[in-house]
């Protein structure tokens, strides 16, 4: 389970087979029946997540990740580790674990995060900047739900009335900033993105880059294994 601050994303896992990665918005919605072990990279909505375990049958094991110096082929930029978004962490884990060139990972989430990890594992650091909803909820516009659109992309043309206007002007913010980070790092790194809003910016940039929804996910599947 990746829990963020809009939703819950999740996967079932049998015998290391992983599902397709599904969503919810709350985690009463989650079906556990016959479920034996559940694994958790938790960046929000700390009282929900702890009321929720205590729910859960006592023969349910809980697995929470955390982020640490160095672990699992990654080692840790930050002077306390503790700051580093665990959903980051997985994200770096999951495409450090199966690719072996310099790496730049792209999460187009709440916020939109850019981390960049060489080949020997060291992260070398990154961006943080807001998301869509965020950059909306900044200028006083709540439209509908960023990343539950089915990737149905806003356009980047001038808007004609004040909400076009900020829905337009924040998705060319984003794709601007995620086109220039695929332009520096052309025949240098592999880019993989992810996140709730990557269908939504990546139709409108060019270069080579791959989307994978599922890095988080993948992530807290290869640090417990």
């Amino acid at each position: 389970m990746d829990i963020g601050n809009t939703r819950v994303k999740y996967a079932y896992s049998t015998e290391g087979e992983l599902t397709q990665q599904c969503y919810a918005a709350s985690l009463a919605e989650l079906d556990l029946s016959g479920v034996i072990e559940v694994r958790i990279g938790s960046v929000a909505r700390k009282a929900e997540v702890e009321q929720w375990l205590a729910t859960l049958p006592d023969d349910i094991l809980i697995k929470q990740a955390k982020v640490s110096p160095e672990a699992y082929g990654v080692r840790c930029i930050y002077p306390d580790c503790s700051r580093l978004g665990v959903d980051r962490w997985l994200a770096m884990i999951a495409a450090r674990k199966e690719n072996t060139d310099d790496l730049v990972v792209i999460d187009l989430g709440s916020a939109i995060t850019v981390d960049y990890l060489a080949k020997n594992g060291q992260h070398d650091g990154g961006y943080i900047v807001p998301g869509l909803a965020m950059m909306r909820k900044s200028l006083g516009q709540t439209t509908e739900q960023v990343g539950l659109s089915g990737g149905k992309g806003k356009k980047i043309t001038p808007g004609s009335d004040t909400s076009s206007c900020v829905d337009h002007g924040v998705m060319r913010l984003a794709v601007n900033f995620v086109q220039s980070v695929i332009d520096e790092n052309a025949e240098k790194a592999q880019v993989f993105i992810t996140g709730g809003d990557s269908k939504q910016v990546c139709a409108k940039i060019s270069g080579a880059f791959e989307i994978d929804e599922s890095l988080v996910i993948r992530g807290l599947q290869h640090c417990f294994d």
